[in-house]
Parts: C-alpha cells; sequence; structure tokens
C-alpha cells in the first residue's frame, strides 16, 4: 500500500512529505525572497525528537535555538537557491544605493550651510575672509551664493 502526505508550513518555511517509511523535510529562508534550503530525511517509525539526517545544512544546537519547531530539529540552511539569491542582492543593492544617494544630498546640503555662514569657499573650504571678489583664490570657483 503506497502512503503520501504533504504538509507545508507558515510561509513555506518548512515543507513535510511523507512517503512509505520515510519522511523528507525541507526548509527555506530568506527576504525578501527564500535564498537558502536544507532538506532533511528520517526513516519511520520514529518517535519526537526526529533525528533526521540534514543535507546542503546544519542543525542548531539546543543551546542556541529556541527550541524544535514543526516536531524536528531546529536547522540553519546552507543551500543555495539561486534566484531568490539573485533578487535579494538587486534589492540591497537598490536600497544601499538609493540610501547613499539620499545621505550624500544630505551631507552636501549641510556642508554648503556651514561653508557659507563661515565665509569660506563652497567648493574647497579656503577662509575667503579680507578677499575681494567673488572668485576662491585657491580653486578658482565663483562663489557668489545662490538664493
Amino acid at each position: 500500500m503506497m502512503e503520501m502526505s504533504v504538509g507545508i508550513g507558515r510561509r513555506d518555511q518548512y515543507l513535510f512529505v511523507s512517503f512509505l517509511e520515510r519522511r523528507a523535510a525541507v526548509v527555506r529562508a530568506g527576504f525578501p525572497m527564500k535564498c537558502l534550503q536544507a532538506s532533511g530525511w528520517l526513516t519511520m517509525p520514529a518517535s519526537p525528537p526526529f533525528p533526521y539526517k540534514w543535507r546542503s545544512g546544519v542543525r542548531v544546537p539546543e543551546e542556541l535555538g529556541p527550541g524544535r519547531s514543526y516536531g524536528f530539529d531546529r536547522v540553519l540552511p546552507l543551500g543555495i537557491m539561486w534566484r531568490g539569491f539573485l533578487v535579494n542582492a538587486m534589492c540591497c543593492t537598490a536600497l544601499l544605493g538609493l540610501t547613499q544617494i539620499t545621505l550624500g544630498g544630505a551631507i552636501r546640503l549641510v556642508r554648503r550651510r556651514v561653508r557659507e555662514k563661515r565665509n569660506l569657499c563652497l567648493q574647497c573650504g579656503y577662509q575667503l575672509i579680507g578677499i575681494s571678489g567673488s572668485v576662491c583664490p585657491e580653486c578658482g570657483t565663483s562663489n557668489v551664493s545662490k538664493p
């Protein structure tokens, strides 16, 4: 008699498949897309705690993890799911670039305000006190304040 059952955990993080006397589990992790995966199996009948043999994953010792989840060991997935990995890399790169552009613009604005207030060259920071004209003698930039 062939018996097969499938169960899915919260947000597809855990996947169980039972077939005859073997039970398999797949653990996936990652944000915003799942990019790491571990798979494990055990021969039934087994009683909890289930001694899964993990492939492409490392079992987390009980001292480090908050306990068992879905009836089997906590596992750190190490197998790479390339599609999710590439999407996550693009999202992180876009977020880092946006942060750099925003912070860079804010820093330049603050630096310009401070240099205007201290009567320094807006480009190089050379002190313009006592210099006639609006051109910096150090770098040659016109330092006329824009309204």
